[in-house]
């Protein structure tokens, strides 16, 4: 009797533990459990009405801009929430990098798009959009809840824009709070992505090319090198300056692929490491021909004229004779 009491209680355990692994996967398949990527302190700001609605000036660790993206939940409280950074080819964070405080809101959005616009008014306007692309480019799931017709035009029109623009830097950073009975959040932290690249060239024997008119620092390129592509070009001035354009931050780098007059082409290959909103200095020197073309070409006028004149006065005593 004792025996087949133990064999029960042992298989009742066994069948119990085999329940709770069962229902602990099908929890975790349901509610799948990701780690933070950190911890942002978030202000629920001032009421901007739009409509029959209203949503929240939402800012982060300062003022850094977040929206919500379901209008039809209750507003999150200001508080310190935990965070997962958007994927580089997520909609939401490229969307993020254009709209109302992204650094490619200025120059991609606010005039061709906004202009007229008022800056709450364009904020309801990117509200509105991360709750379309959240719900998935559907207007029936309430993301255009309370707004009026000319808004959900408007915001339709920017996400079709956002669509056809270049994806935003790799340094960018985009982040997705997943609501837990109120709004789901997104955001991103304001920063100039970009960087520059400045090239000071002189010359390697001043002594030879300093007020020499066949030298030049004027008109030497380089390209600017990402991996195997170049992305731009420099061309020094007559000081022998030049500074790139916008650069992503990264590692670069930079070849001369013309020489300016007078001067060898250097063949090194100079690395250079690209910093968000910090210019990178180059300095290189470039070697002078000790007889550059134009020396040569000098040099053969002079021989041909004394010969010209030497033959003139050799012909000059024959017929003298």
């Amino acid at each position: 009797m004792v025996q087949n009491v133990k064999q029960f209680l042992h298989r009742l355990s066994t069948f119990a533990l085999a329940v709770l692994v069962m229902a602990g996967a099908l929890l975790s398949h349901v509610m799948p459990v990701h780690a933070a990527d950190g911890t942002i302190n978030y202000h629920a700001g001032v009421r901007i009405p739009y409509g029959s609605y209203s949503t929240s000036r939402m800012t982060f660790d300062g003022s850094n801009t977040a929206y919500c993206v379901e209008p039809k939940e209750s507003t999150s409280p200001s508080g310190t929430y935990s965070y997962n950074l958007l994927g580089n080819s997520s909609p939401l964070r490229k969307a993020l990098y254009y709209l109302n405080g992204g650094y490619g809101y200025d120059k991609h959005i606010k005039k061709q798009y906004l202009s007229g616009w008022s800056d709450d008014n364009s904020y309801v306007i990117g509200h509105l959009v991360v709750a379309y692309i959240y719900a998935d480019y559907s207007a029936s799931t309430g993301a255009f809840y309370g707004a009026p017709q000319n808004y959900i035009d408007k915001a339709v029109e920017v996400v079709n824009a956002i669509k056809d623009l270049p994806a935003p830097p790799e340094t960018f950073r985009a982040f997705i709070v997943p609501g837990r009975g109120s709004q789901t959040l997104v955001g991103s932290w304001y920063q100039v992505p970009y960087g520059y690249i400045e090239l000071r060239k002189s010359s390697a024997n001043a002594a030879v090319s300093d007020g020499n008119g066949n030298y030049s620092l004027k008109g030497a390129e380089y390209g600017i090198y990402k991996g195997e592509k170049q992305v731009a070009k420099l061309t020094t001035d007559q000081n022998g300056y030049a500074k790139s354009g916008e650069l992503e931050a990264g590692n670069y780098t930079v070849k001369e692929l013309t020489a300016p007059k007078g001067y060898i082409v250097d063949v090194t290959v100079h690395n250079v490491t690209v910093e968000p909103e910090k210019l990178a200095s180059l300095t290189v020197t470039e070697v002078p021909q000790n007889q550059p073309m134009d020396l040569l070409l000098q040099k053969l006028d002079k021989e041909m004229k004394k010969r010209s004149r030497r033959d003139a006065l050799l012909w000059q005593k024959h017929s003298l004779r």
